[in-house]
């Protein structure tokens, strides 16, 4: 099974001030084939986030801290990850 190398998008929903959890979406843009539109999952909350960049994406745990941190603020990027069609699938992305 190959794997499939792109970029995960976390965007804020929450506005600064809304009352917690925030809630985010994530997206997964392929660098390879077709543009168009990009399933999206949304979560709610940083530890739903933590979880499914940790456990779903594999985001190390040296970078997590700063990944959620980021998504935070604004609207991180993860650049250079790789997913398996299988990954991909269970992730929803």
């Amino acid at each position: 099974m190959s794997e499939i190398e792109g970029t995960i998008h976390v965007t804020r929903l929450s506005k600064e001030g809304e009352r917690e959890p925030w809630a985010y979406d994530v997206a997964f843009a392929p660098n390879t084939g077709g543009g168009g539109a990009l399933p999206v999952r949304q979560v709610h909350g940083d530890g739903e986030l933590r979880k499914l960049l940790r456990d779903g994406v594999g985001v190390l745990p040296e970078y997590l801290d700063k990944t959620v941190k980021d998504a935070r603020a604004g609207q991180p990027s993860l650049p250079r990850v790789r997913l398996t069609p299988e990954q991909k699938r269970v992730l929803r992305l």
